[in-house]
């Protein structure tokens, strides 16, 4: 498909697909099931796919002008992944570090439009946490 010029994205839509929602999860996916399918080490690069998960979504939703690289006039969404992780190293390189041995957990901010944004958990979750406080007082736990 991209030989033949056709525009590639990569995202998750929902825990109905998979329960996770980890783009990491979903970069690395992409390349061994090409791998797999192609038998070639280097069917899907780190490189390529990192730019389907970003500039090739943008471009998908005919939003590349606004969104998916960080340029001015664009909105500056983006998240910052931290690469101090032990497990993430050696690091010779940071998009093959983020695609092979990053996970959600390594996002340590997220932006959007330029401005620091950090999700309100819902009530939901507040109350299992409360829960799990509660039952952390019974014996036995």
């Amino acid at each position: 498909m991209c030989d033949a010029g056709i525009r590639m994205s990569l995202g998750t839509d929902s825990v109905a697909s998979n329960n996770v929602i980890d783009m990491f999860e979903e970069m690395r996916e992409a390349i061994f099931m090409q791998r797999a399918r192609t038998g070639l080490f280097n069917a899907l690069d780190a490189a390529s796919v990192f730019r389907m998960a970003t500039l090739g979504g943008a471009e998908c939703l005919g939003l590349s002008q606004h969104l998916g690289s960080l340029e001015a006039g664009k909105r500056a969404d983006f998240v910052v992944v931290d690469l101090d992780d032990p497990a993430l190293h050696p690091i010779y390189d940071p998009i093959q570090t983020m695609v092979y041995s990053a996970c959600r957990k390594n996002v340590r901010e997220t932006y959007i439009a330029g401005e620091s944004v950090r999700p309100d958990p819902s009530p939901l979750i507040q109350a299992v946490k409360e829960i799990g406080r509660g039952l952390r007082g019974l014996r036995g736990f």
